[in-house]
């Protein structure tokens, strides 16, 4: 709880606020799929790197997360979201609930945690490589099997 100050804090509410817009727009246009996969796999993606950038999450993000994927996916899976809505604790339906907004998308924060996903990625390519057994330079070529 409290302010959200982190950078990866900010990044999480920015990725839940583009896979909400990503989603609202998919529904707009009965692109399901779409909307499924902005609903429900982005967000989860969000939701892992998030969880393995910090120690501990941010409780109010952890349960606004929750919230927006029921209601997120309550047109295509209403009795999961009706049960996780009545989990958190919510009175009436999640089918009654108003539709989740996107809140402002912060591009160059979209672009920074992008860097550095990229970054982390090529970090442990090249750590990874380089704990590889190095191969000898000098060793003689096989002999061809009969």
């Amino acid at each position: 709880t409290g302010p959200i100050t982190l950078f990866m804090d900010r990044v999480f509410q920015n990725e839940i606020n583009r896979c909400i817009d990503a989603a609202t727009k998919a529904y707009d246009k009965l692109l399901f799929r779409e909307a499924v996969q902005a609903a429900f796999f982005s967000l989860q993606i969000a939701k892992d790197n998030y969880r393995a950038a910090v120690e501990v999450m941010h409780r109010d993000l952890a349960l606004r997360f929750i919230e927006v994927q029921c209601l997120l996916l309550c047109p295509i899976t209403p009795h999961w979201s009706e049960h996780v809505w009545k989990l958190l604790g919510k009175s009436g339906f999640a089918v009654d609930a108003p539709f989740p907004v996107a809140g402002a998308i912060d591009a160059v924060l979209v672009r920074a945690n992008d860097y550095l996903q990229h970054t982390v990625k090529t970090l442990r390519e090249r750590m990874q490589k380089q704990a590889l057994p190095k191969k000898k330079k000098d060793a003689a070529p096989a002999e061809p099997a009969r």
